[in-house]
């Protein structure tokens, strides 16, 4: 291999292994702190990664000669000859092109493509991860694939190490944060960082797997480290105190004692090792079994609520049909089932289960409090009511296609324990959401898998085999040579072109919107205001929304203060443009415009003609109504502006109507109070 190809290979390859370290990156100097720096930095690198990858693919062209069919024929070679890799691959093709057409024929393919800064989601988060995955396969061996699970093992500790501080109210030491009752780490969130969870488990155990013989000393080091990594996961998802994660590991510990249970000694000089590994296996189970039963027959006992996890499970056997996490998941679940009934072929499109959430919003979500979802918080239902049956059949078949090659014949102990880890995980998503934390390495691990690097048959080759042979330069006329670099620079500029409009310029806008939450005075915040609102781009909706809640929540006096007026009117002017450009697809712009303007009309001293504001509130509230009918915020906070318009007897009748759209009426009190209120 040509010297300089050889440094562009190991370039991409460490662009690559840098993902492995993003789950570390977090700052308070930006908006949305835990996920902003990791989202951008993964994507940045990938676009780099992919053009010096199609730089790569020039050379070989020009230099040797190639077709793009002989190319494609050594990425086949690379991967695992048989039928289920073929399976994984077309099952995760008609989910990657199911998610194209619906978002094609979504009803906002903006947002559908883009997706959210929160969620790090939609169409082209795909594209990037789907070309991550591609430069796994080709550029990957199985000895890098090893060290990425090795860094991924490492990571993991550190935010372990940091859970454990955040749960201990440890916050005298470096990077630390402040006490969580379930703490989050570097990830944020505690349902997150439980997610999380079992992907570091699954690096632990290939890791321990590729270093089962233990030569060397570093070789120990990771293995033992492995280990601890192991051991301590189960006490991160109990310190997170996730149910849904504590179900998956449950799962994960029952499956993995029926197989010692249950397994065949191989050879008669282990037997009596299988014997011991068996009774003991059995023995767990049992107590497993008995404190199960002892748990819910004793779920209302004082002592369960002392115990991180075990607190929220017997709160849920308690009072499972009016706990209001329960309740909310399962009405969020039956929206989400008929919005795939109203459109089955391609659903809604990625990143619009808030607007099906909003068209079809029941009113019993108000018995537990003001609740918007943007995800049914189950993984199925959320592929169902977003991409339709189409992608259901690429979700659901690829997940059996790994089950299949994980549990099939000749069973061995890594693809087994990688199986059973990744079926808690998938156990725990039906009660969550896909977030971004766990695409790299999901796909890393989807990566190693087809290319069979747990199947014992599997080819080492310490060189990359797609971008294999020796290169000569002097066989280049200088023509050709001109070509080669005039091409090489097109690429370069055009992905520095997207990486400063989809990466520098979004991560710049969030730090200026993290300054514009402290101003010394009205001219600094305009500086970092703009710095943060402009250009318009998909964060936007982010960003936005979240200064104006931020100072209506903090500082109203912006929008009843003449003084402040043009801060009040510069608020006005972003959020009107965002409902502009956004159109109707997440409601809450409306009531945030309409609660400005029922703020600005109660000025001291009062503005010239106050009854337009409200006429403009009444106007955007009625707007929002046609949109979700059965939305009572949107009713009563009509009702307040009716009644500030002083036509009340319209607005006593228009909440007695809100009130009624309730199964129990009784039960929402929220309403309640504003009917009687107005």
């Amino acid at each position: 291999m040509n010297l300089q190809t050889y440094k562009l290979t190991n370039l991409i390859r460490y662009l690559l292994f840098a993902t492995a370290f993003a789950p570390l990156l977090y700052s308070n100097k930006f908006f949305n702190p835990y996920l902003t720096q990791k989202l951008f930095f993964v994507r940045g690198v990938i676009l780099i990664a992919l053009a010096f990858a199609l730089i790569l693919l020039l050379r070989k062209f020009a230099y040797q000669h190639q077709s793009i069919r002989s190319v494609l024929k050594k990425i086949k070679d690379k991967l695992a000859p048989n039928l289920i890799t073929k399976f994984l691959i077309i099952f995760g093709l008609i989910f990657f092109f199911s998610q194209i057409l619906s978002t094609i024929f979504s009803e906002f393919p903006y947002r559908a493509f883009w997706g959210t800064l929160e969620r790090g989601g939609g169409m082209l988060n795909t594209f990037h991860f789907v070309v991550f995955f591609a430069l796994l396969v080709i550029f990957f061996t199985k000895k890098d694939f090893g060290r990425y699970f090795k860094f991924s093992v490492a990571v993991g500790c550190v935010v372990y190490l940091y859970a454990i501080f955040q749960a201990l109210k440890f916050t005298q030491f470096p990077f630390a944060f402040a006490y969580d009752p379930r703490p989050g780490s570097f990830i944020g969130n505690g349902a997150f960082l439980a997610a999380y969870s079992f992907f570091v488990m699954i690096a632990s155990v290939v890791t321990a797997w590729f270093l089962k013989e233990r030569k060397s000393g570093s070789q120990k080091f990771w293995f033992n480290l492995s280990i601890v990594a192991i051991t301590v996961t189960p006490i991160i998802i109990f310190l997170t105190r996730t149910r849904g994660a504590l179900l998956g590991l449950g799962v994960v510990l029952m499956a993995l004692l029926f197989y010692f249970i249950f397994r065949r000694s191989p050879t008669d000089q282990r037997k009596f090792e299988r014997v011991n590994q068996r009774f003991v296996a059995t023995a767990i189970l049992v107590m497993l079994v008995a404190f199960s039963v002892t748990l819910f027959l004793t779920r209302n006992a004082e002592i369960w609520q002392k115990i991180p996890g075990i607190d929220r499970v017997t709160q849920a056997l308690s009072s499972f049909s009016v706990e209001s996490s329960v309740q909310v998941r399962l009405l969020g679940w039956k929206i989400a089932i008929n919005a795939f009934l109203e459109k089955p072929v391609f659903g809604w499109g990625p990143e619009h289960y808030l607007v099906v959430f909003e068209k079809r919003y029941d009113p019993e979500f108000d018995a537990h409090g003001e609740v918007w979802l943007d995800r049914a918080h189950n993984g199925i239902l959320d592929v169902a009511a977003t991409q339709g049956l189409f992608g259901l059949i690429g979700y659901v078949g690829f997940l059996i296609s790994l089950f299949w090659l994980s549990f099939k014949k000749p069973l061995t102990h890594v693809k087994f324990f990688i199986g059973v880890i990744f079926l808690g995980f998938v156990v725990q998503n039906l009660f969550l959401l896909e977030e971004f934390h766990t695409f790299a390495p999901f796909f890393v691990l989807m990566a190693a898998v087809v290319t069979g690097v747990f199947l014992g048959d599997n080819k080492e080759s310490e060189n990359v085999s797609v971008w294999g042979g020796s290169i000569s330069l002097g066989r280049l006329n200088l023509s050709k040579l001109s070509l080669v670099i005039g091409f090489s620079a097109l690429i370069l500029t055009a992905t520095s072109f997207v990486i400063y409009k989809t990466v520098l310029v979004p991560t710049v806008q969030a730090h200026y919107t993290h300054k514009a939450e402290t101003p010394e005075n009205q001219e600094e915040f305009f500086h970092f205001f703009n710095k943060a609102t402009k250009p318009y781009n998909f964060i936007q909706y982010s960003i936005r929304s979240y200064l104006f809640d931020f100072f209506y929540s903090n500082q109203p006096t912006v929008f009843t203060d003449p003084q402040l007026a043009d801060i009040g009117d510069e608020f006005v002017f972003k959020t009107r443009e965002l409902l502009l450009r956004e159109g109707p697809y997440d409601i809450r712009s409306h009531i945030r415009l309409s609660q400005a303007h029922y703020e600005m009309a109660k000025q001291t001293p009062p503005v010239e003609n106050p009854l337009t504001h409200y006429r403009i509130g009444e106007e955007i509230l009625r707007e929002a109504l046609e949109i979700s009918p059965f939305r009572q915020r949107l009713a009563y906070e009509l009702g307040i502006i009716l009644a500030a318009l002083g036509r009340y007897e319209e607005a006593i009748e228009f909440m007695g109507k809100s009130v009624e759209l309730s199964v129990e009426p009784a039960r929402i009190a929220r309403s309640n109070y504003y009917y009687g209120f107005v």
